[in-house]
C-alpha cells in the first residue's frame, strides 16, 4: 500500500512540476512560502488526514487568490493522478476509490470546486475495466459474441485496451467461422432462409466481411430462384390462383425485402388481381352518367352499378392490360311495360363484344363474362327506346381479370 501511495506521489510531482514550466501563471513561480503550504496541503490529502486539510485551507490559505488556486489546482492534479494510474493499472480500483475519495472529501470541505469531468472518467475507467474481465471470462469460454461485445466497451486510455484489441480480433476470427458452419449447415438441410439470417447477423457482429458476402449472395440467388418457381406452380393451375402464389413472394420478401427480382415478381402477381371496371381510368361518357344503387326483379341489390332510363354510355381505358371481363345484366325492380327496347351493348375498340338483346319484364339477371384480351378502349351503354323517365336496365359488378398469357 504505502509502496504504491508513493508511486502515486511521484507520478503528481512530474506532473506538478510540467505543470509549473507552461505558459500560463505557474504555482511555482509565486514563492517559497506559498510552495511550502501547497506541499503542506497536499501532504494531509495524501496521508488521509481530511480535518487536517481543511483546517490548514482555511487557517493559511483561505483568502488568498493565489493559495486558493493552487489548492484547487493541486485537488485537481491530484484526481487526474489518481484516475491516470488506475487506468494505467499502477493501482487497483479499491485503491483508487480509496484515493479519489480523498481528494473529493478535501474539496468539498474547503469548498473547492474540482472539475466534475473527472467523476466521468473515473467511473468511465472503472466501468471498462469491469467489462474487460467479462470479457475475458467470455472469451475463455468461446463465447465469442458475448465476448466481442464486452470489448467494445474498452476504453483506449485503459491500460486494458490492448489486449482487447487484439482478443476481438481473435474472437470475431473464431466468431466467423462458427456462422459460416452454422449457414452451410442449414443451407445443406434446404432451410436457406435461416442460413441467410444467420449470414445477416454475422454481418450485424463483424462488418461486411467478403466471404460472408460471397454466401449470402449465393443463398440468395438459390433462394428466390426456388420461391419464384414455386409461386409459378402454385399459380399455373387451372385455378390460376394468383393470391397464393402472391402470399409466397411477400412470405419471401419480409427475409429479403430489396431484391429486385422479389419485387418484379409482386408486381407480377399482383397483375392478376381482379379490378371494377368502374375503378379504372374513364375516358368520356353521356351528360347523365352516374352510377348509382339498384334492385332488379329478382330482388338482388347492387352497388355502384349503371341504371338509368335513358340511352347512357361511358368508355374506359383498359390498356390492353385484361383478359376478361365478368358482368352482370339484369331489369331493375317495378319495370312492366314488356314492349320496351331496352338493353345493353359492350364495344371493344369499335368491335361490338356483346349484345344482351332486349330486356323485359320477365329477364332474370344475366351473369356472363366477354374477352377482352388486346382492348384498347371499352364502352359499355344501356340502350332505352320508350320516352319516359323509369330505371330499367342495370349493369353491375364489371369486374376486370388478368389471365396467363
Amino acid at each position: 500500500m504505502k509502496k504504491r501511495i508513493t508511486i502515486l506521489l511521484a507520478i503528481f510531482t512530474i506532473l506538478f512540476c510540467f505543470a509549473a514550466c507552461g505558459k500560463s501563471q505557474p504555482i511555482t513561480n509565486i514563492g517559497d512560502d506559498i510552495s511550502s503550504m501547497g506541499n503542506k496541503f497536499y501532504s494531509y490529502i495524501e496521508n488521509g488526514d481530511y480535518q487536517k486539510a481543511i483546517e490548514y485551507y482555511n487557517e493559511k490559505i483561505y483568502g488568498n487568490y493565489v493559495t486558493e488556486n493552487e489548492a484547487r489546482e493541486i485537488c485537481n492534479n491530484y484526481y487526474e493522478n489518481v484516475i491516470t494510474g488506475f487506468a494505467n493499472g499502477i493501482i487497483g480500483e479499491e485503491e483508487a476509490e480509496i484515493e479519489k475519495n480523498k481528494v473529493i472529501t478535501v474539496a468539498n470541505g474547503c469548498s473547492l470546486p474540482y472539475k466534475e469531468e473527472h467523476d466521468i472518467a473515473f467511473e468511465e475507467i472503472k466501468t471498462s475495466k469491469k467489462q474487460y474481465v467479462l470479457g475475458c471470462a467470455a472469451f475463455d469460454a468461446q463465447n465469442y459474441e458475448t465476448a466481442i461485445d464486452y470489448f467494445s466497451q474498452i476504453v483506449e486510455k485503459d491500460s486494458n485496451y490492448a489486449d482487447a484489441k487484439a482478443k476481438t480480433a481473435e474472437a470475431k476470427t473464431q466468431l466467423k467461422a462458427q456462422y459460416l458452419a452454422q449457414a452451410k449447415e442449414q443451407y445443406d438441410a434446404n432451410k436457406i432462409p435461416a442460413a441467410l439470417q444467420t449470414l445477416e447477423r454475422a454481418v450485424g457482429i463483424l462488418g461486411g466481411e467478403l466471404d460472408i458476402q460471397i454466401k449470402i449472395d449465393e443463398y440468395t440467388v438459390k433462394y428466390v430462384d426456388q420461391v419464384i418457381t414455386n409461386a409459378k406452380e402454385v399459380f399455373l393451375t387451372p385455378a390460376e390462383d394468383w393470391q397464393a402464389a402472391l402470399n409466397i413472394i411477400k412470405a419471401a420478401q419480409q427475409i429479403l425485402p430489396d431484391n429486385e427480382k422479389l419485387a418484379k415478381a409482386e408486381d407480377y402477381y399482383i397483375g392478376f388481381q381482379p379490378i371494377s371496371l368502374f375503378d379504372i381510368t374513364r375516358l368520356t361518357s353521356t351528360d347523365n352518367f352516374e352510377l348509382s344503387n339498384a334492385r332488379d326483379n329478382m330482388n338482388n341489390y347492387y352497388e355502384n352499378c349503371m341504371a338509368h332510363a335513358w340511352d347512357m354510355s361511358a368508355t374506359y381505358l383498359l390498356n390492353k392490360e385484361y383478359n376478361t371481363m365478368s358482368f352482370t345484366v339484369a331489369v331493375q325492380k317495378g319495370y312492366e311495360d314488356a314492349s320496351c327496347d331496352m338493353s345493353v351493348e359492350i364495344y371493344g375498340d369499335g368491335v361490338l363484344l356483346y349484345n344482351s338483346g332486349n330486356l323485359t319484364k320477365d329477364t332474370l339477371p344475366i351473369n356472363t363474362s366477354v374477352n377482352v384480351t388486346g382492348i384498347e378502349q371499352l364502352k359499355v351503354l344501356l340502350l332505352d327506346g320508350r320516352d319516359i323517365n323509369d330505371r330499367e336496365a342495370i349493369f353491375a359488378n364489371p369486374v376486370l381479370q388478368k389471365t396467363v398469357e
